[in-house]
């Protein structure tokens, strides 16, 4: 049991490599009342039905700029996980204290 510490599970040393579930078009989680409640909150009344997945295509081109800011910051830091927000909040222009 060497170089495995003090725990008996010895994780990382072999065994059976578990199934990752592939993620397809989660986009569509984002539903159409979740569109609406947007321009409702700015003051709109009616919107158009094109909106819907024009809003879920900029919303991802957004989304992976900002992942792709998060990855970029995180292999700078040297980090194991992308959890410093704060100076890519800042480049994608985003306030968190309000959300």
């Amino acid at each position: 049991m060497s170089g495995r510490g003090k725990s008996s599970k010895g994780l990382g040393k072999g065994g059976a490599k578990r199934h990752h579930k592939v993620l397809r078009d989660n986009i569509q989680g984002i539903t159409k009342p979740a569109i609406r409640r947007l321009p409702r909150h700015g003051g709109m009344k009616r919107v158009s039905g094109l909106i819907y997945e024009e809003t879920r295509g900029v919303l991802k081109v957004f989304l992976e700029n900002v992942i792709w800011d998060v990855g970029t910051y995180t292999e700078h830091a040297r980090l194991r996980a992308g959890i410093r927000e704060v100076p890519c909040m800042q480049v994608a222009s985003l306030n968190l204290s309000s959300v």
